[in-house]
C-alpha cells in the first residue's frame, strides 16, 4: 500500500482533453476520483485527496495521458451492409443490431445507449433480444457510463460474450480499463464528430419547442407510452401462464 505521507502529485486529463470516460473512476479501489459536470454538462472527473494514496493508477489507466497501441493492418478490411431485419427500425444500415442478436442467441451480453423516461442518454446491458430496441438508433448525445465498465469486466470474467458498443473514446476508455484481452469481448465503435452533453441536449431541445413542436414531451410520453405497452404485454403473459398451469393441474 502506497504510504499516503509519501503519496505523488495526481495530474488527471484537463477538462479541456478528458473525454469523460470514467476509466479512472472505476479502475480507482480507493473511490478517490468522482465524474461531476461542468457549467454545459460535460463530465470530467475531481480527485478527493482525503482518500487518495497517489498510487498513479488512474493515469495510467486513462486513455489520453497513457494512449493504447494497436498493431492494426497496413491495409485493414473494410465491409458494408444492411441487415434486412433491422433495416427499418435503425438509423443506417442495421448492423449493430445484426451482431447484437448473433451474440444475444449464444446467451451474451449487450451494452450500449439508451434514454431512460427522462431523456438521459446513458448505457445499459440488456441480455434479451426483446430489451434491445431502446438501444438501436442513433442518440446524437454523449451517453453517461455510470460504473458500466465494472459489469462488463464481471460478465467477461464469467465466461459471457460481451457486446459493447459506444463511441471511439468510451472503447478507447474500456479497453484502458480493462488493460488485457478478452476472446469474449466485441465491441463497435462509430464514427463520431463530438457529442454534446444530456444537458446541451436538452437544454436545446426546450428552447426549440413551441405549441405546434413539443419535442420534450413528445418523446417523454413515447417512452411512457412503451413502459405502459412492455408492462401490459408483461401482464397478459403472466395471466396465460397462470391459466395454462391452472388447466395442467386439472389435467
Amino acid at each position: 500500500m502506497v504510504s499516503r505521507e509519501k503519496k505523488q502529485m495526481i495530474n488527471l486529463a484537463s477538462k479541456e482533453t478528458c473525454t469523460g470516460c470514467t476509466a479512472c473512476v472505476n479502475v480507482c479501489v480507493y473511490n478517490a476520483i468522482e465524474i461531476v459536470q461542468d457549467c454545459n454538462g460535460f463530465l470530467y472527473p475531481i480527485i478527493n485527496e482525503n482518500e487518495c494514496v497517489g498510487c498513479g493508477l488512474c493515469e495510467k489507466r486513462c486513455p489520453v495521458l497513457s494512449p493504447l497501441s494497436f498493431d492494426n493492418a497496413i491495409t485493414p478490411r473494410a465491409f458494408a451492409l444492411w441487415s434486412v431485419p433491422d433495416r427499418t427500425v435503425s438509423s443506417s444500415g442495421g448492423a449493430f443490431s445484426a451482431f447484437a442478436r448473433k451474440i444475444l442467441d449464444n446467451g451474451g451480453i449487450v451494452f450500449g445507449a439508451a434514454f431512460d423516461e427522462k431523456l438521459r442518454c446513458h448505457h445499459i446491458k440488456v441480455d434479451k433480444l426483446e430489451e434491445l430496441p431502446p438501444l438501436r438508433g442513433s442518440k446524437y448525445v454523449q451517453s453517461e457510463l455510470d460504473g458500466i465498465f465494472l459489469e462488463v469486466k464481471d460478465c467477461l470474467k464469467n465466461g459471457q460474450q460481451v457486446l459493447f458498443t459506444g463511441t471511439p473514446c468510451q472503447i478507447a476508455g474500456l479497453y484502458a480499463y480493462l488493460h488485457k484481452d478478452y476472446d469474449n469481448l466485441l465491441t463497435l465503435d462509430l464514427a463520431c464528430h463530438g457529442t454534446p452533453s444530456n444537458a446541451v441536449s436538452y437544454t436545446h431541445l426546450r428552447a426549440h419547442e413551441t405549441d405546434s413542436y413539443l419535442v420534450c414531451r413528445l418523446l417523454l410520453e413515447k417512452k411512457k407510452k412503451q413502459k405502459q405497452t412492455k408492462k401490459k404485454k408483461k401482464t397478459i403473459q403472466q395471466i396465460r401462464t397462470r391459466d395454462t398451469q391452472r388447466i395442467t393441474d386439472r389435467i
